[in-house]
């Protein structure tokens, strides 16, 4: 090790020390009844600061490494996060709506009348297939209007079902499911 890295090892100890020795000094003159105990004292952080030195000088050098292979084979695996393959093609259908009408028609307004569908069975016992006038009191106007089967749009690039009008979809479909 070079000696200024010693040298700033060990400054801080040393300052001590010399701050201690004066003041034992000091109080050897004024308490000379209690001389055993300054000695004592100052003894013991003498030692101390002594101990605090070397380990300054020694931690630089001391060999630093990280978690070994021994330590690995110790380790337990973290398991994956695996996404379910549903909310994964829902994340899709939903990122790709609002882009056009087309993907609007073909793949959100089938997943949300799967839903509703569903969701009108467990509650009612009959699904979309029932009469149009029974479904559109039961999901609501709003709801009823956005899925509604309709033929193609006639324009395909046209903007798609914006995400307000999506939320507000979701909102209904909680709503209905009682949540």
């Amino acid at each position: 090790m070079k000696r200024r890295a010693l040298w700033q090892a060990g400054r801080g100890p040393l300052l001590l020390w010399l701050v201690a020795s004066v003041l034992a000094c000091i109080g050897w003159d004024l308490y000379a009844d209690h001389a055993l105990q300054i000695l004592n004292g100052y003894l013991l952080l003498t030692a101390g600061l002594g101990i605090w030195a070397a380990l300054g000088a020694l931690l630089p050098v001391s060999p630093v490494w990280g978690r070994t292979e021994f330590d690995r084979a110790f380790e337990q695996a973290r398991p994956r996060l695996v996404r379910p393959e549903e909310l994964e093609h829902v994340e899709r259908v939903v990122s790709f709506s609002p882009s056009n009408a087309m993907d609007t028609h073909m793949r959100l307004l089938p997943l949300l009348r799967e839903i509703a569908d569903a969701q009108l069975v467990a509650r009612y016992g009959a699904g979309l297939n029932a009469e149009p006038e029974v479904v559109r009191e039961r999901l609501g106007t709003e709801l009823w209007e956005r899925i509604r089967p309709r033929p193609e749009p006639a324009d395909r690039f046209a903007p798609g079902m914006h995400l307000r009008d999506l939320a507000s979809s979701v909102e209904a479909l909680e709503h209905l499911a009682g949540r």
